[in-house]
């Protein structure tokens, strides 16, 4: 019964809809030496007031920050609820910042253009 109640409650939190990001951000990467500078976007999530906050770096995964021209349901979500909880989250867009699809769940490996241990790593202390 209470795992029914807490579902509808989900439910019922999931279609009143997730607001955009507050802010879209652009900010310089920190680039793998002798690659052509790179510039990354990304989205900035703010709690109401003046601050200082304390601050989130948040990474999307292989399926990206945007999906059909949206924020990813989740990345979203967890910006609000992490701002409504008087914390800034910045999440850069590893992919669609250097042009490749949104989507690079299908490669594997070196197949990947963005890496994990190369650009995402730079990209999170960027």
């Amino acid at each position: 019964m209470l795992a029914r109640a807490a579902l509808i409650t989900l439910a019922a939190w999931l279609s009143t809809g997730i607001a955009t990001a507050q802010e879209t951000v652009t900010f310089p990467a920190i680039d793998t030496p002798g690659a052509p500078p790179t510039v990354l976007s990304g989205l900035l999530y703010r709690p109401a007031g003046p601050g200082p906050f304390p601050a989130i770096v948040g990474l999307h995964g292989c399926g990206g920050l945007i999906q059909n021209g949206k924020p990813g349901l989740l990345l979203a979500q967890w910006g609000e609820m992490l701002a409504a909880d008087g914390y800034m989250v910045l999440m850069p867009d590893s992919h669609a910042s250097r042009g490749h699809a949104p989507n690079l769940c299908a490669l594997v490996g070196d197949a990947r253009p963005v890496h994990w241990n190369r650009e995402r790593s730079r990209d999170a202390y960027a």
